[in-house]
């Protein structure tokens, strides 16, 4: 299977899911270590923080934010990796692709415990609009686990399936 099907951009890219600091804060520089989102709080599409869980979205929606929970209660997807692109134009889809593959694939696989090809889990990425690129500096992407239809209690770390 070639790799870059292994890359599930959600709904090219979530089209009108702005990951600008929505509310002043987005991927740059070291919110990449922020902590994880209270239980019960609807954060920002650019504030999902690496350890954040969350059930299902409509990915053809212009989602902007999501309804996180503690990864002990029951939820499909996690967001763990993030990273930045490198600064300079805004990049196309192909080499955000590119990039997202060459983080979260090699990321998947230590989180998970093995690669993505073997897993019944899939990974896809909130990446920056062309908007949030030139107006916000955006340049964070996120890396998210799951797969739809199934559920888990607990972080999906070792998942190994």
């Amino acid at each position: 299977m070639p790799r870059r099907r292994r890359v599930r951009a959600a709904s090219a890219m979530l089209s009108a899911i702005v990951l600008s600091g929505c509310a002043g804060t987005s991927f740059a520089g070291s919110t990449h270590a922020q902590t994880p989102a209270p239980s019960g709080t609807t954060v920002p599409i650019a504030q999902l923080a690496v350890g954040d869980c969350f059930g299902e979205f409509d990915r053809e929606s212009d989602t902007s934010s999501l309804a996180v929970v503690p990864c002990d209660d029951v939820h499909i997807y996690e967001v763990f990796a993030a990273f930045e692109l490198p600064e300079g134009d805004y990049p196309s889809k192909h080499d955000i692709d590119d990039a997202a593959f060459d983080d979260c694939d090699p990321a998947f696989a230590e989180f998970i415990g093995i690669p993505s090809q073997y897993s019944v889990l899939e990974y896809f990425y909130f990446a920056p609009t062309k908007k949030s690129w030139a107006e916000d500096d955006d340049h964070g992407v996120a890396c998210v686990v799951g797969a739809s239809g199934i559920t888990v209690a607990g972080s999906l770390r070792g998942y190994r399936r």
